[in-house]
């Protein structure tokens, strides 16, 4: 399967195998890494892949629409693009990732109307949710901004679909999904003089039900419960707003960013918080340059749902400790050495400390 990605994106790189037409584009990307990740009491070291493939309409269309499909490891409490190369009983299969259409508008005001299974969300932070999960569902966004004003604000929704139909007719139970809601407002200005740009934000997201199928895997990874993994009761709901305050600079032609975040669940006993910050240098997917990070990580067990919470930060309960940096030989191809330390806030028969390496390597087309 990634041998057909990898064929696909040489034809793609050589100019043999073009878009069906000028009204859409091809995108894909293939990734192999080496992770190794050791907690107290277990170790995973093994060769990974995850690959994509999608064709899309051109950004600057009035009608927007996009699929993709790519791998997908059901049974992985990590990352879950990428399967297992090492493992001969590993979970192999394909997913839908994005499948989506709708509307937008550009100009002074600028509209955006999605439904479907959407492109990854950058507008909050990791505390929030994965900043590259494919959430099904529907989102809305206004931006307004004067053509001669360094001013522009944005309001957004998204309501998100957490589970597939919870019940069947089976067991004589009515068709429910079970849903997040988010929303949010954005104020940014930029400074030419000076290269700097600014942008304040805050958001909130309110679940009103979390399904049977996340349950387990948020006891799992963070959040507090009763009962039995199998079947545990959840200690908190979830309502939480968060606060973003990101700065953008261009110091002897560098990008240089900085991001922050603070965030509280209004619905846990003892109004669970967290906070993030992140620092970047370098310019990324250009021929020659490097990009480092770092980033502080720390979310208290009941933050949010723990299932969707960001794996890349070891979801909720967690202190984390991260450090990037990636070199780009070529436009569309990037070597990463990533090194994490995290630690458990609450102990946890579930959690222990962790640490973890990953070399990567990344094409996208």
């Amino acid at each position: 399967m990634l041998v057909a990605f990898f064929t696909l994106a040489s034809l793609l790189q050589t100019g043999e195998l073009s878009s069906p037409s000028n009204s859409f584009e091809i995108r894909g990307s293939v990734d192999l890494r080496w992770r190794d990740a050791r907690e107290i009491g277990s170790r995973y070291s093994g060769l990974e892949g995850a690959g994509r493939l999608g064709i899309f309409r051109p950004d600057q269309s009035p009608f927007v629409a996009g699929f993709e499909i790519s791998t997908f490891n059901d049974h992985s409490n990590d990352d879950t693009r990428f399967i297992s190369l090492s493992a001969v009983s590993s979970s192999r299969s394909l997913d839908i990732s994005q499948l989506f259409f709708g509307f937008q508008m550009t100009g002074n005001l600028q509209l955006e109307l999605l439904a479907g299974k959407l492109p990854a969300s950058n507008e909050y932070s990791p505390l929030i949710s994965d900043l590259e999960w494919n959430k099904a569902g529907a989102k809305q966004k206004l931006t307004w901004q004067r053509s001669e004003s360094r001013w522009s604000v944005s309001l957004f929704a998204d309501q998100i679909a957490l589970s597939q139909v919870a019940d069947s007719a089976l067991h004589q139970t009515s068709f429910t999904r079970d849903w997040m809601f988010i929303q949010g407002a954005s104020l940014e200005t930029v400074f030419p003089d000076i290269s700097l740009r600014i942008r304040f934000g805050g958001t909130h997201s309110h679940i009103l039900n979390v399904p049977n199928a996340l349950k387990s895997k948020s006891a799992a990874t963070g959040n507090s419960f009763s009962g039995s993994l199998d079947n545990p009761i959840l200690g908190a709901k979830f309502s939480t707003s968060e606060a973003i305050l990101e700065l953008t600079a261009l110091p002897l032609g560098l990008t240089t960013k900085l991001k922050t975040a603070f965030a509280i669940n209004w619905r846990s006993s003892d109004l669970h918080r967290g906070f993030f910050v992140e620092g970047t240098v370098g310019n990324s997917w250009i021929k020659e340059n490097l990009l480092g990070s770092l980033s502080y990580y720390y979310a208290e067990p009941d933050l949010t749902l723990a299932s969707i919470a960001d794996p890349h930060f070891s979801f909720t309960n967690r202190e984390v400790f991260r450090g990037a940096i990636s070199y780009f030989p070529l436009d569309d191809l990037k070597a990463e050495l990533t090194v994490l330390y995290a630690r458990a806030i609450a102990a946890s028969s579930l959690q222990n400390t962790k640490k973890e390496i990953i070399f990567l390597g990344s094409l996208r087309f």
